[in-house]
């Protein structure tokens, strides 16, 4: 077992009962092997969904560690999607990307079976779920990604919105930090991620490169979007002003928050006792409340 993946694996088993401190009886919960659906019952409109994506350094994590989140989420009135990915190094990031495309690609399918509105979809994730959820957003705008990856389209949902945490979003930045030899946690990960050699991701050939950055995707049919990170994260220090940056030079509607105090950092959110969990969680219930009434839809 890898470095990476040992250590979010002992992460996830020791913050465990904080992620997952409460549970919601009046929720359903369906529960399937890639993704686990939750919503309130007994309502007679359709729902607008949210889909959710785990972090884990794409190498760890599992949805079960977010229950109680799309719990949530599913109470303000949203059909929440909690998704699973394969994991790296089994598979690539590319592979991962698949992945979570598929759900967008199922919504049809879903919709047979449930009672959502696919007008109405936000992506949301945390730390590498984030990089996946943002993936999404740039998949659905974008063709030319979408055949650079081998990927069709057949979907007509509408993203509505994307809610991002402490997420990573230019993997190429990190690479290219001359600090960077000093974390085998960044090493392994990316040698993960690719199944290429640390050395030789400095490579100009390697031919997934521009994959590993999400912000030459943004364009001007990006949605609004909430932008959350800790300003000392231990794990992707930087990455949420680059995005925050990308964002607002294409003029997209962006929102962001943040912490600066260095026991609030990564994920911070998902620790629903504390005072900046729940002020997080209200200015997400607020995000949502808008999107339903006021965003534009792509």
């Amino acid at each position: 077992m890898g470095l990476a993946k040992l250590f979010f694996r002992f992460f996830d088993l020791l913050s465990r009962s904080a992620i997952n401190p409460y549970h919601l009886k009046e929720i359903t919960k369906v529960a399937n092997q890639q993704c686990d659906y939750y919503y309130l019952p007994n309502n007679n409109k359709r729902l607008p969904i949210i889909i959710n994506l785990h972090g884990g350094g794409f190498v760890a994590g599992d949805k079960k560690y977010r229950r109680y989140w799309c719990e949530i989420l599913a109470k303000e009135g949203w059909f929440v999607i909690n998704a699973n990915y394969r994991l790296c190094p089994e598979v690539t990031i590319i592979e991962q990307i698949k992945d979570v495309w598929q759900i967008m690609e199922n919504l049809p399918q879903l919709a047979e079976r449930f009672p959502i509105d696919s007008d109405q979809v936000v992506v949301t994730g945390d730390s590498a779920g984030a990089f996946l959820a943002g993936y999404l957003l740039a998949l659905q705008t974008n063709p030319t990604l979408r055949t650079r990856l081998g990927l069709s389209k057949t979907n007509q949902a509408r993203i509505i919105g994307a809610m991002l945490f402490c997420g990573i979003y230019d993997f190429n930045a990190l690479l290219n930090d001359p600090k960077r030899w000093h974390s085998g946690l960044v090493k392994d990960i990316a040698q993960s991620i690719t199944g290429v050699k640390y050395r030789q991701l400095n490579a100009t050939d390697y031919q997934y490169a521009d994959v590993l950055t999400l912000l030459p995707y943004i364009n001007a049919a990006w949605c609004p979007v909430q932008v959350f990170y800790a300003k000392r994260d231990y794990f992707v220090k930087g990455q949420g002003e680059l995005l925050f940056q990308a964002l607002q030079e294409h003029q997209i509607p962006v929102e962001q928050h943040y912490t600066k105090n260095l026991w609030d950092n990564h994920c911070y959110h998902l620790y629903f006792r504390t005072k900046i969990s729940k002020k997080t969680v209200k200015l997400v219930k607020q995000f949502l409340s808008n999107l339903t009434t006021t965003a534009p839809v792509i």
